[in-house]
């Protein structure tokens, strides 16, 4: 199994992190870790996800977003998705979960 990891690619307003490998039940915790420890040091309050370099989204990785959702939000923190492939994003949209995506331009 591939290991999830989480890279700043970009400091400033909006700070965004990659994720990269799967999200799924068995990557949740370390989702959560890695958040938890990057955004306890973020230097903003606008938070990225970036989704383009995720191999494998399934419905346990996107309850996972919206857990870390919830917490950063309950932090003043707002975190959102951005390059979210076609699939990724019609499987969030069917499940109802249109809120961890970012506004459109």
């Amino acid at each position: 199994m591939t290991a999830l990891e989480l890279r700043t690619t970009k400091r400033g307003t909006p700070t965004v992190f990659a994720v990269i490998g799967p999200l799924n039940a068995h990557s949740s915790s370390t989702l959560h870790a890695h958040l938890h420890q990057l955004l306890t040091r973020a230097d903003n309050t606008d938070v990225r996800l970036d989704l383009s370099c995720c191999t494998h989204l399934d419905t346990d990785g996107i309850l996972s977003l919206d857990v870390a959702h919830g917490w950063a939000s309950r932090s003043g923190i707002d975190l959102s998705l951005v390059g979210v492939p076609p699939l990724f994003e019609r499987l969030i949209r069917q499940h109802n979960f249109e809120h961890l995506l970012a506004p459109g331009p």
